[in-house]
């Protein structure tokens, strides 16, 4: 609707005109389409060339045609760039101390982490809080900084994480809890611009509701990116935390290829290749997985699951499809607004 917003009726009923002899004369190219319409290969025919280009622009590629032609693209040759810890920064923040507490997204419990002058966030999403899982959840944080040299040696944490410290067999780090009232102010505050960020990308998304699965990617997906840019008061003014943490950095050709929350027909590489199923799939764009060769997280329209593609078409969003995520954000129990609290419900 927002496409056809820019042009005329008469314009609009020439470009679905355009679309439906398309379908009907068995889904050519678009070149090939329009060489058969400059050359009057269709007879006497009203189609111009410019009712093909506007049917592209309003209705975006044939979704028939995706699922029908498309064909498996070979991958990319991987090139890492991975960069060394500068030795100025290793010298001097070897040791790390982690400051940790609990956001809530639509009663959604996800794990903050933010380290202390390096300021490199992580989020995980809890699909319960009781002490063993959150301690899973630190492991991984751990071995994520031991992978570059990095030892967490201390944690800050809320009184809530008191449980936390019987768990002496996989907690390496001293874990240091504050007293009745007290709270961890760096993490605080890097909740509250997660919340900032969210609220924004939540306020372009065309969708009532949005599933679970959705929400929690949303907060990855802000989070990946702040990762991505030097903090005020950080270590560097020139090196990300990601780049500190992890080795890699972002690319804008590899992980800017689709905004969060755009609908695509995501190519699947079936087997055997000349199989009759679909060669595409309906999906929702949640971001950038991070890895080199710049696959992206979707959720599949068909089954409300996580997945991950290197191939898509970005298509413009249809009442079906809008109404197709609405269905899975209800099936998830989710609600229309964005509902942001800390442990005792509070905003």
């Amino acid at each position: 609707d927002s496409n056809r917003a820019g042009y005329s009726d008469r314009d609009y009923h020439a470009a679905t005109k355009a679309r439906r002899i398309y379908e009907m004369i068995g889904y050519p190219s678009t070149k090939d389409y329009r060489n058969m319409i400059e050359h009057n290969l269709l007879g006497d025919t009203d189609i111009t060339l410019r009712d093909i280009t506007n049917a592209q622009e309003i209705f975006g590629p044939s979704i028939a045609a995706l699922k029908g032609k498309t064909v498996r693209r070979t991958p990319e040759t991987v090139v890492s760039d991975y960069v060394q810890v500068p030795s100025s920064i290793m010298d001097k923040y070897k040791m790390v101390e982690l400051c940790v507490d609990i956001m809530f997204v639509n009663k959604v419990p996800i794990l903050v982490t933010i380290s202390r002058h390096i300021k490199f966030t992580t989020v995980d999403v809890l699909d319960d809080r009781s002490a063993r899982r959150i301690s899973q959840s630190l492991q991984q944080v751990y071995e994520l900084y031991m992978r570059r040299g990095f030892q967490v040696v201390v944690c800050y944490l809320d009184p809530e994480f008191e449980p936390l410290k019987k768990i002496t067999t996989e907690i390496s780090a001293v874990l240091n809890t504050t007293g009745a009232k007290e709270h961890v102010p760096e993490v605080e505050r890097q909740i509250r611009v997660i919340k900032e960020r969210v609220r924004a990308v939540r306020s372009t998304l065309p969708y009532n509701i949005i599933p679970k699965i959705m929400v929690g990617m949303m907060v990855r997906y802000v989070v990946s990116w702040l990762n991505n840019f030097p903090p005020t008061g950080g270590v560097s003014t020139t090196a990300s935390p990601r780049l500190i943490v992890t080795g890699t950095k972002l690319h804008i050709d590899k992980h800017c290829r689709i905004p969060f929350g755009a609908y695509a027909q995501v190519h699947e590489e079936n087997q055997p290749t000349n199989s009759t199923r679909p060669r595409t799939i309906g999906a929702i764009a949640l971001g950038p997985t991070g890895n080199i060769q710049g696959s992206v997280h979707f959720l599949s329209l068909n089954t409300g699951e996580l997945i991950n593609r290197r191939s898509f078409t970005e298509l413009p969003a249809t009442v079906e499809v809008i109404a197709r995520v609405d269905e899975l954000g209800k099936l998830s129990h989710q609600t229309p607004n964005l509902l942001f609290s800390d442990r005792h419900g509070k905003d």
